[in-house]
């Protein structure tokens, strides 16, 4: 964040005021308070959007398998190839913690 911290809590706070619905800068928020290491702010955040009935949109991933592409969610166990992104996902995740385990925690 290098400083602009201050910055991005304003522009969330404004777009906050002028979106109230949308989840986006809630998020920005709060990961800008976790990035803070600031752990009641991003608890304040939260109660926050549970009080305004604001839900995070869940996320999509996409995957191309043979040239055709492939979304699918966190939670979706009902995509007819899963098997195959699925481990297409692990031999990525694979190739990237042999050549980069900079990247990987531990």
């Amino acid at each position: 964040m290098n400083g602009s911290t201050g910055l991005e809590r304003e522009v969330t706070e404004f777009l906050i005021k002028w979106q109230p619905q949308s989840s986006a800068a809630y998020v920005l928020l709060s990961s800008t308070y976790a990035a803070l290491v600031k752990w009641g702010l991003v608890e304040e955040v939260r109660h926050i959007m549970d009080e305004r009935r604001v839900r995070k949109n869940q996320s999509i991933s996409w995957i191309e398998i043979e040239n055709e592409v492939h979304s699918f969610t966190l939670s979706d166990g009902l995509h007819p190839m899963k098997e195959t992104i699925y481990s297409a996902l692990g031999h990525l995740n694979n190739q990237i913690e042999d050549n980069a385990p900079y990247l990987t925690e531990g």
